[in-house]
């Protein structure tokens, strides 16, 4: 037992480093370092063991794939950029953003093509609202929060084509491996899907505030000075940075206030095309995959093999966009600097995700496991497991301002609540993707925030109480529901 104690020490420290420095990978840098020591005392004996844990972690089959296809998605995203098609897809909607209940139709209806990523949706969306409702700036930044909850938490609920859905999956592969899960570990991911209880919460509340709110102009007013008169501009942080890229997100995207580049000329078929091809590719390729368990399409799906899947229609999109861009004479040059731009732009991301996999590894080594089953599993309440893992994930996120970062922390101490307590992989797995949904949704210092401050021409705390409000309402709902089901 007293041996088991120090296998917290590991995870203790990356949240308390992290927190500090609001980087998260100088956390898990010191975590692992800390935990390799404590295994193998000593400067050469730590270093053995330290690479020996990023070796093991990183030759892993599900570990690598997953790796290369968050490369992969990357590039794809690249292309799409370089090639003008998000310009071109702006453009072509902008006609459409003239008056606000069509700006917030505009909104929804754009939400399935340019949620694969959240910030590639606040970039693109983001301008064409500042355009459309520029004489309204309370509705500008009405409209803000609507974009914001239609990215990470709309992302974070779509069992398709997103860059979330594959990192999502590589959470889960993790998780079922370590309890012995025996199912598909897509259909593992898409059972959580239903108890990621905020994302719901802070769609349906977006939903209403889009088409059904009246607001109070009065008093909304004054709350409103009241509350700028009381706050200050905080240096702050994006997701790319708070994981240790380093930099503010103006710094990182390049570009100014309220547009994205304008040096390529915009082509809308350079982005409609390759979305197609790739929701496409990805459902064929999925059902081609679970054929052999049923000839029943949706029992197909749900028994596929849909990392394998993914990576194949990312592969094979990749490859025809490619060419139908040479075919559109865009030079082979300009394509390949796309592709790698897009892909290193990953790789704060990849480093994370193997410090994570280290981490667990040496935590689960030092007997994580064993003390959680012996303290937590002993005296807290069944009940009340989901609740906790909820509010931690949400204040974790909230404050480091990184979404993936604090899945890939509290992974290890889900999967031991999981084996301890015998609470369901599903629900334990759903609490933490809520409340880091909810912290890159609602945090000042997540790249969503400096990305829509940056994209809107507005201070970031001028949307930090915009956020707040329908954060803790959704918040309180999310925490709701993981009371009753943790009673069931």
């Amino acid at each position: 037992m007293a041996a088991d104690v120090i296998s917290v020490l590991p995870l203790l420290v990356v949240i308390l480093v992290s927190l500090w420095t609001k980087q998260v990978l100088v956390g898990l840098g010191v975590g692992v370092i800390l935990g390799a020591w404590l295994i193998s005392p000593g400067i050469m004996p730590m270093l053995n063991t330290l690479l020996t844990y990023l070796y093991k972690e990183l030759l892993i089959p599900g570990n690598l794939h997953l790796l290369v296809f968050l490369y992969l998605f990357g590039a794809f995203i690249g292309l799409l950029r370089a090639s003008g098609g998000i310009q071109g897809f702006i453009h072509w909607l902008e006609p459409w953003t003239k008056t606000r209940r069509r700006a917030y139709g505009v909104l929804w209806l754009s939400s399935l093509w340019t949620a694969m990523a959240p910030d590639f949706r606040i970039l693109a969306m983001g301008p064409l609202l500042a355009r459309g409702l520029a004489k309204d700036q309370k509705d500008l930044i009405r409209s803000g929060v609507v974009l914001t909850a239609t990215a990470t938490p709309l992302a974070a609920v779509l069992p398709i084509g997103t860059i979330f859905v594959g990192y999502m999956v590589g959470l889960c592969a993790i998780a079922a491996k370590s309890v012995h899960y025996t199912g598909s570990t897509y259909s593992l991911f898409l059972q959580t899907i239903p108890f990621n209880f905020f994302a719901w919460a802070i769609l349906l509340l977006s939903l209403w505030q889009s088409f059904f709110y009246r607001k109070h102009q009065v008093l909304e007013q004054r709350k409103q000075a009241k509350w700028e008169k009381t706050m200050h501009q905080p240096a702050f942080s994006g997701e790319w940075g708070a994981i240790g890229s380093g930099g503010s997100g103006e710094h990182q995207l390049n570009i100014k206030p309220g547009e994205i580049a304008e040096d390529v000329t915009p082509h809308v078929w350079h982005f409609v095309l390759p979305m197609l091809v790739l929701w496409a590719l990805t459902l064929v390729f999925t059902y081609i995959s679970g054929i052999g368990y049923s000839t029943n399409p949706l029992r197909a799906l749900l028994y596929a093999d849909a990392s394998k899947a993914m990576m194949q229609a990312l592969i094979a999109t990749l490859v025809i966009t490619v060419v139908f861009l040479l075919i559109r004479k865009e030079t082979i040059s300009n394509l390949m600097k796309a592709v790698i731009s897009g892909g290193n732009e990953m790789m704060p991301v990849l480093l994370l995700l193997i410090l994570v996999w280290a981490v667990a590894g040496i935590a689960t080594s030092l007997g994580f496991t064993r003390w959680v089953t012996s303290v937590l599993g002993a005296h807290v309440p069944h009940f009340l497991i989901l609740p906790m893992l909820f509010l931690a994930s949400s204040v974790l996120s909230y404050f480091l301002g990184s979404t993936f970062g604090v899945w890939g922390l509290l992974l290890p101490i889900a999967i031991s609540l999981t084996l301890a307590t015998g609470t369901s992989l599903i629900l334990t797995l759903s609490a933490i993707f809520a409340g880091g949904t909810l912290g890159g949704f609602a945090s000042p210092l997540s790249d969503n925030t400096a990305t829509l401050a940056l994209v809107l021409d507005k201070q970031v705390m001028e949307l930090t109480r915009p956020l707040l409000i329908p954060s803790l309402i959704a918040g309180g709902a999310a925490l709701v529901g993981f009371f009753a089901v943790g009673w069931i």
